[in-house]
C-alpha cells in the first residue's frame, strides 16, 4: 500500500503515525526462547495506543512503540507480568519520540 508502513507485528501505520509515535525499552530478564519472545510481542500488542512490540532475545528487551506518549509505562508494565514476564523500564530509554523507520 503506498503511503503505509508495515511494522513487525503486522500492524499497518500511516506515515503520520510513525512520526508521532513514541518508543520506551523494557528488559524482560525472564525471556529465554522464541516462545517467550512471541508471548511478550503478544502481551504488549494487544494494549492500546500499541504501533508494534519487538523483542530482541539476546539482549532479553523489547521495544514498543506507541502512538502516542504514554502518561505511564504501568499499563505495560502490568500486561507484561500478567503474561508471567515481570519486566522494568531502561532508564536511557524510558517514553520518548520513535524515528521513524
Amino acid at each position: 500500500m503506498a503511503g503505509t508502513l508495515t511494522l513487525d507485528t503486522g500492524v499497518v501505520a500511516s506515515p503520520t503515525t510513525a512520526q508521532h509515535s513514541h518508543l520506551t525499552t523494557f528488559a524482560v530478564p525472564g525471556m529465554h526462547c522464541g516462545g517467550c519472545m512471541r508471548a511478550v510481542e503478544r502481551a504488549l500488542a494487544g494494549q492500546p495506543g500499541v504501533v508494534s512490540a519487538r523483542a530482541n532475545l539476546s539482549q532479553r528487551r523489547i521495544a514498543l512503540v506507541t502512538d502516542r506518549k504514554p502518561t505511564s509505562a504501568e499499563v505495560y508494565l502490568a500486561a507484561l507480568h500478567d503474561a508471567g514476564f515481570p519486566a522494568t523500564v531502561l532508564p536511557d530509554h524510558a517514553p520518548k519520540p520513535a524515528v521513524a523507520e
